[in-house]
């Protein structure tokens, strides 16, 4: 019995023993857990002694350290720090909390900064002439700009993208024309974008001919390009010209391209992108030809009155016009009445008429409808007209009618007559009234 008594004490002695080593050895595992920095939350430094000037900062992505000042009384030496959020819209807000004063950090000390992405720390490595500071994250850092003159000098860092048109002013030429062509980009992306660079194939035959540069000279952009986000710049425009040996049809246009990188210091990806691709529709010696006139039933409508506008249209080239269309652009003064022709149809207040039929060569047509004098003043109608001849699209110049006059309206309406009416018959009926009762009692 004492000898199982024993066993038992030897038993619950080494119990208490191997206890005790899985207990330290718990506690090894936290204290450390808690001292090894795990790799996802490492901190990186970014800036090693920098040398920083009161009112500068440092620009992360899209957040800005801004120094605001220092303190320097015996052995105490600090520097005072802001932090902000750099918006897309270019703007900063200030993301330092401190109830809103500036964060005091000491000399030899850190202090990090929480922010959505993670974590920034500020370490002051000297306070003297100059302050010198360390700067690290614990987030991958895409930008990186030193601010001279603070938060304010901050922009927002994104991905640029740039939009690339090549454009025409027209679209349907003869022999010896000219077109001009404009070569665009715009930026829709959140980053600005540097280094742009355009490498453009004017023509693909010799049908079109370079002609002479617009814009800039000589057709090179004098020193680095670059474009910030939601702007929209010209990069070239020319001028091209229709050869006497241009064949009848459609020419295609050369494709432009663009590559450009972000304007970070830290990126260094180039980006590329390439241009529409214009046609233009040759003509042959002789095409559609439309004489358009436009005439009111007169030109000077009382307020609140309409009038009854007439269009004619007659093809006197020696092409047949399709889809011809014709938009009448109304003054502010001047309001759609209705029309006889239910095929006008009207968009924005203006009626557009659209021929189903071609006009052949010599074919005329017409159409009315009537505006009705809203407002007081001198007008005139525009008319837009287009018509397709082949595979091209051909724009009349604008027309316009004479001067329309909007007056007040003079014309007496029936009812003002009452006015005189009902006082006059009252006074005749008392006068009559009076003479028959003289009469009466005469004798």
């Amino acid at each position: 019995m004492s000898m199982f008594r024993e066993n038992m004490r030897g038993y619950h002695a080494d119990e208490s023993r191997f206890s005790v080593h899985i207990y330290i050895c718990i506690i090894l595992f936290l204290a450390v857990s808690f001292v090894t920095p795990h790799a996802a939350g490492a901190i990186t430094t970014v800036l090693q002694n920098e040398k920083f000037s009161k009112g500068d900062g440092y620009q992360i992505n899209n957040y800005a350290l801004e120094m605001t000042d220092t303190l320097v009384m015996g052995t105490t030496k600090m520097a005072f720090f802001r932090l902000y959020s750099v918006l897309e819209t270019g703007e900063t807000e200030e993301i330092t909390g401190n109830s809103g004063n500036p964060m005091g950090i000491e000399l030899n000390s850190s202090y990090i900064f929480n922010v959505p992405d993670g974590k920034i720390e500020v370490t002051l490595i000297d306070v003297g002439a100059n302050v010198y500071i360390k700067l690290g994250t614990d987030f991958d850092v895409k930008y990186g700009k030193y601010l001279y003159g603070g938060h304010n000098r901050a922009g927002y860092s994104g991905k640029p993208m740039i939009l690339l048109t090549k454009t025409v002013d027209k679209t349907s030429v003869r022999k010896g024309d000219t077109i001009q062509v404009t070569i665009s980009a715009a930026n829709l992306g959140k980053g600005a974008a540097a280094s742009i660079v355009l490498q453009d194939m004017q023509v693909q035959d010799n049908s079109l001919v370079f002609n002479r540069w617009i814009y800039p000279a000589g057709g090179v952009i004098v020193g680095e390009y670059a474009l910030d986000p939601e702007k929209s710049a010209p990069l070239q425009i020319y001028e091209l010209k229709v050869s006497e040996d241009a064949a009848p049809g459609n020419h295609t246009l050369g494709q432009a391209k663009v590559t450009y990188r972000s304007k970070s210091v830290v990126e260094t990806v180039t980006y590329t992108n390439f241009s529409s691709i214009p046609e233009i529709f040759v003509k042959g010696e002789a095409g559609a030809v439309l004489q358009i006139t436009l005439a009111l039933d007169t030109l000077a409508i009382p307020q609140g009155n309409t009038a009854k506008v007439t269009i004619n249209v007659e093809n006197t080239g020696k092409l047949k016009a399709e889809s011809v269309s014709i938009e009448s652009i109304l003054p502010d003064g001047l309001v759609y009445a209705g029309s006889p022709d239910e095929s006008i149809s009207v968009v924005k207040g203006n009626p557009i008429k659209k021929f189903t039929s071609a006009l052949d060569p010599l074919d005329k047509r017409e159409f009315t409808y009537s505006v009705k004098a809203s407002k007081i003043g001198e007008y005139k109608i525009v008319l837009n007209t287009s018509h397709r001849e082949g595979a091209g699209v051909s724009f009349a110049p604008e027309q316009s009618s004479d001067t329309i006059y909007v007056g007040e309206n003079t014309a007496i309406n029936p009812a003002d007559y009452l006015i005189y009416i009902v006082p006059l018959a009252i006074v005749i009926g008392i006068g009559g009234w009076i003479y028959w009762r003289h009469n009466q009692f005469k004798y």
